[in-house]
């Protein structure tokens, strides 16, 4: 009988929320990792690493990395293009594949941060450019590409693919665009430093995260009027992400070292729990019953790829209740 194989993980009580969520590990990957993205079997994490020019593959079975691949200069995120990978370039315009290193697509200055696909189209903001580009995820090319307010960020796209709403960093607005119809259906004014967001599952609100007011926005996607604003989350909230089932928001909070769990439908703030401390955070992606975070130390406009940053980690926020 062959020995058993001990767990790399520590056996010590796991942080636990009054709400039931756990974090349930910490995965040493590289520099300053932000977007992350699954295959399409769910055993494998793809972590875009702006510091190290690379995209780490973590196993997540065994909850470590096991391979890195080149992917040219500041990757911010990725999504998949067939067998491969599109991959943003913060530091230039383009996007490039994984696999080819030959091919590029002009995507706008300073492409960011990929919103949820909807059906074969991808949604990509451009923060230097203040634009929305869409993305066509079978040809890898960009289709059209909307004005937004200034310094853009990821966007909230209704599951229809009809509106998209943009938080303008800058602005402090959200920039609501009719994809269908191809303009600007409304600007509305929402908060200091709006940096993230999320659609609630009904539809009904577009969830804004306001970093220079730590709060929350519900923005009505009919009438695009604020109707909520919801305070007690932590200090400069910047990113979230829907648990599978929508009851649910985790909202990463960049000033400081906790993420913060939001009750959708009740509008409030029911819990928080423990992450690695880092300034930011870009876009939980949610897997399963779990949501994953991957924490920044600096900011990308000023020191992506900084030589001396110290590694990150990515985290895992695991919800008893099944998110």
């Amino acid at each position: 009988m062959g020995l058993r194989r001990r767990s790399p993980w520590p056996r010590r009580p796991r942080s636990r929320t009054p709400t039931g969520f756990t974090t349930i590990a910490t995965i040493p990957v590289g520099r300053a990792p932000h977007g992350i993205r699954f295959s399409a079997d769910r055993h494998f994490a793809y972590v875009a690493l702006s510091g190290d020019n690379q995209i780490a593959v973590v196993d997540l079975n065994r909850y470590r990395v096991v391979r890195r691949l080149p992917a040219g200069t500041t990757p911010l995120d990725l999504a998949p293009v067939g067998p491969d990978w599109l991959v943003t370039q913060f530091r230039g315009d383009r996007l490039i594949r994984l696999s080819d290193s030959t091919w590029s697509e002009r995507a706008g200055k300073g492409p960011s941060l990929f919103a949820p696909r909807i059906d074969s189209l991808a949604y990509l903001v451009s923060e230097f450019a203040d634009s929305l580009a869409l993305v066509d995820l079978k040809t890898g090319r960009v289709r059209a590409t909307f004005p937004t307010g200034r310094r853009p960020y990821p966007a909230g796209v209704t599951t229809d693919g009809v509106l998209a709403f943009v938080p303008n960093r800058t602005d402090g607005s959200v920039s609501v665009i009719d994809l269908l119809n191809r303009q600007m259906a409304a600007t509305v004014a929402v908060c200091p430093l709006p940096e993230g967001g999320a659609l609630a599952a009904d539809g009904v609100s577009s969830l804004v995260a306001c970093g220079g007011s730590n709060e929350i926005v519900y923005l009505n996607t009919a009438s695009y009027q604020v109707e909520t604003r919801v305070t007690g989350v932590g200090p400069r909230p910047f990113s979230m992400t829907m648990t599978g089932d929508g009851r649910f928001a985790v909202i990463k909070n960049a000033g400081g070292s906790t993420v913060s769990i939001l009750d959708v439908a009740a509008r409030r703030v029911i819990g928080s729990s423990r992450s690695v401390r880092s300034r930011l955070s870009c876009g939980p992606i949610r897997m399963g019953g779990g949501c994953w975070s991957p924490p920044r130390t600096v900011e990308p406009s000023r020191c992506c790829g900084h030589p001396r940053r110290r590694p990150s980690f990515v985290q895992r926020v695991e919800s008893r209740r099944r998110c």
